[in-house]
């Protein structure tokens, strides 16, 4: 590993543990505001699969139209999310361990949407944020400095909507 490399391995590093630290003193994940809208619609899927049964959603539960769970509806009047699943299977690994947590816990409801889901769901934000970047930072390296490739990272993170969405 050249000196170039390792400088950018500890400034992402640090970058990294800045993120983490400011995800856990924010604590985003006490806000009911993190599963709405879009997001509802992209993860509807694993609770409505794995919760309650219901992928049809024939017997909508009270917490969906609290989350605005808005369905479309085809020709045979069938009720279906009109986002695909995609982001529903990068969310399932933390969707799984959140359950197994609020299934064991006496304090949080395993309804898919307690404060432990959305917690999960910020983590995988986080991750394949970070995920992302590190892949970048490393094919920029091919190509520019450390430095340069690390302040692009940065530029993308806080220049574009990415750290709000992340």
């Amino acid at each position: 590993m050249n000196q170039g490399s390792s400088f950018f391995n500890r400034a992402f590093l640090l970058f990294a543990i800045v993120l983490i630290g400011f995800f856990s003193v924010a604590k985003l994940w006490k806000s009911p505001k993190v599963v709405e809208w879009d997001v509802t619609l992209y993860y509807s899927y694993l609770p409505a699969t794995f919760i309650y049964n219901d992928l049809k959603f024939e017997n909508r539960a009270p917490i969906w139209d609290e989350k605005l769970f808005f369905l479309n509806t085809d020709d045979a009047g069938n009720k279906y999310v009109k986002m695909t699943s995609g982001l529903a299977y990068l969310y399932a690994p933390f969707f799984f361990s959140a359950h197994a947590f609020a299934l064991i816990s006496d304090t949080y409801e395993a309804d898919g949407f307690s404060e432990p889901y959305v917690f999960a769901l910020l983590l995988s934000d986080l991750v394949f944020a970070l995920l992302g970047l590190w892949f970048l930072g490393k094919l920029l390296l091919r190509w520019f400095s450390p430095i340069i490739s690390f302040a692009t990272l940065l530029m993308i993170f806080f220049g574009t909507n990415m750290a709000f969405y992340s």
